[in-house]
């Protein structure tokens, strides 16, 4: 049996390493200045949170498609 190679420290942390600079930078280009700072500041933001929103459809989707197969298992078992 093969084992599956381990992955570094980079590899595990990148992804919310880089949320956490993204958002650090957004905070504080709004803190520190107005106009494109601002926009910035925003876009850096709703960056950090679009994983968030795509983990929760991801999730959805797949308890809407375990319903969907626990409902046709049910129905075979009562036709």
């Amino acid at each position: 049996m093969r084992h599956k190679p381990r992955n570094t420290l980079l590899q595990t942390f990148a992804i919310p390493l880089t949320l956490a600079i993204a958002t650090v930078a957004g905070l504080i280009l709004g803190l520190t200045g107005d106009g494109w700072r601002d926009l910035a500041s925003w876009l850096l933001l709703i960056v950090s949170l679009l994983p968030i929103r795509a983990a929760f459809a991801r999730r959805r989707s797949s308890a809407h498609r375990n319903a969907r197969l626990g409902q046709s298992r049910l129905e075979r078992k009562t036709s």
